[in-house]
């Protein structure tokens, strides 16, 4: 009985999301925009400038990333190191508009270039308006993985 309470929840509350949910947000598209050029130029603190203060970074190995600084830290040494001369390319899926403040982001993303396979995966951004600006605050790409054979 529980599993079906929990089961009708579910559908309740996703229907409910995808009548306020959209295709895009030209705010965000614009914020993904920036994203990709800093990240193709290489400028870690351009890139880092896209994220709040306390923003929180999931890196694909499951590790946090805590605020602003480590984030442009993690990328200073990526693009100095491993990440070299890499190309993201970011696909925006579904926003959600949480509140006028607030945006929940789904999309995909490729790494190309470097010395290293193409990356592929999903990602989940939370996006914030601070001080009148649009800003990251946690970011979580998840890697596409070989299906299991």
């Amino acid at each position: 009985m529980k599993a079906l309470v929990a089961g009708v929840l579910a559908l309740v509350l996703l229907a409910g999301a995808g009548a306020s949910a959209r295709q895009s947000d030209p705010d965000l598209d614009a914020l993904m925009e920036q994203y990709q050029w800093a990240w193709n130029k290489g400028d870690a603190k351009s890139l880092a400038s896209l994220y709040g203060q306390n923003a929180i970074r999931m890196q694909t190995t499951g590790a946090p990333l805590m605020g602003k600084a480590a984030v442009e830290e993690f990328f200073v040494q990526a693009f100095a190191g491993p990440m070299k001369g890499t190309r993201l390319s970011l696909k925006a899926g579904r926003t959600q508009r949480v509140n006028a403040d607030v945006r929940i982001q789904e999309g995909t993303y490729e790494v190309t270039g470097g010395t290293g396979a193409p990356q592929r995966g999903r990602f989940l951004n939370t996006v914030v308006r601070e001080g009148g600006q649009w800003k990251l605050a946690s970011v979580a790409p998840v890697p596409d993985t070989p299906p299991v054979k």
